[in-house]
């Protein structure tokens, strides 16, 4: 009997092993197809243009600083950008810490982004994220195991979210924050901006706080939807910028920090890092 139990165990676990193999291979398909769409639509079509502290002298005061802190005159803007992520990241205000790794990739000339994380060091892992915008429609779906559905935000509210957070995480591909159709900034403060961006009739914006370098401090938020109870619910969010250094010669936050500022209190749920980070340009 013992025997016929752990037969029957083995084939279980097989099963389960087996179709989260199925669905991780799928997954890569899908993001490679969803990465492909977004070099088609977007690749090559910032023109040849380059950064000129000239342009921007309408800006206010501390976000031409920054511009000229980050970017050397004639810098071409950047295209595409691929990244990879390390984080740790929880689900709940007391939960345990648990380790996350995502591969990310931007277009620059149109808002748009694929983000694809997996959660734990196992060759199969427990848990995998991933959020996509493109064509001003987002999109995302967490799986456990990888073949049950936990979370699947679409619609308005994936919209506007992405789109914020396409606005914030701009901070790693500056260029994109310079002034265009999508793109308008206005003061707030000495060290502060307030940064609108629209797209396909989806209007996102948020505050930005600068140091005295003219470094970006944080980026507050107040168009970012977070999953609570089973629906969605607009809260105030702050990205913490830190640890700034140069890649192919611009200089960007190496570390982030996720923080819903909730009624009762603030929830860090994800501390990122760039593990490395490559531009295409213009």
């Amino acid at each position: 009997m013992a025997e016929k139990f752990f037969t029957i165990f083995c084939s279980l676990v097989g099963s389960i092993l087996l179709l989260s193999l199925i669905s991780a291979l799928w997954s890569r398909h899908k993001v490679r197809k969803a990465v492909k769409r977004l070099q088609q639509r977007e690749h090559g079509k910032t023109g040849n243009k380059v950064f000129h502290a000239s342009a921007i002298s309408s800006l206010p005061p501390i976000v031409q600083k920054y511009f000229t802190t980050t970017l050397r005159e004639g810098q071409p803007y950047i295209d595409f950008i691929q990244m990879r992520q390390e984080a740790d990241f929880r689900t709940q205000i007391e939960g345990d810490w648990s380790h996350l790794s995502a591969d990310v990739w931007y277009s620059a000339n149109q808002p748009g982004m694929v983000w694809k994380a997996r959660f734990g060091t196992s060759f199969l892992p427990f848990k995998t994220a991933s959020l996509e915008f493109i064509g001003g429609k987002g999109h995302g779906l967490v799986r456990l195991l990888g073949t049950i559905t936990l979370l699947e935000p679409h619609g308005y509210e994936a919209d506007i979210t992405l789109l914020s957070r396409y606005l914030m995480e701009a901070v790693w591909f500056p260029t994109v924050l310079l002034p265009d159709r999508h793109i308008h900034w206005s003061a707030v403060s000495d060290l502060s901006a307030k940064a609108e961006i629209n797209f396909k009739g989806v209007s996102a914006s948020a505050l930005f706080t600068f140091t005295d370098e003219g470094q970006i401090a944080n980026i507050v938020t107040q168009d970012k939807f977070r999953d609570f109870k089973g629906s969605f619910e607009k809260e105030q969010f702050t990205l913490y910028c830190r640890n700034y250094n140069q890649f192919q010669n611009i200089v960007i936050p190496t570390e982030v920090e996720f923080v819903w500022n909730l009624q009762e209190q603030d929830f860090s749920y994800g501390k990122f890092r760039v593990a490395s980070i490559h531009y295409e340009f213009s």
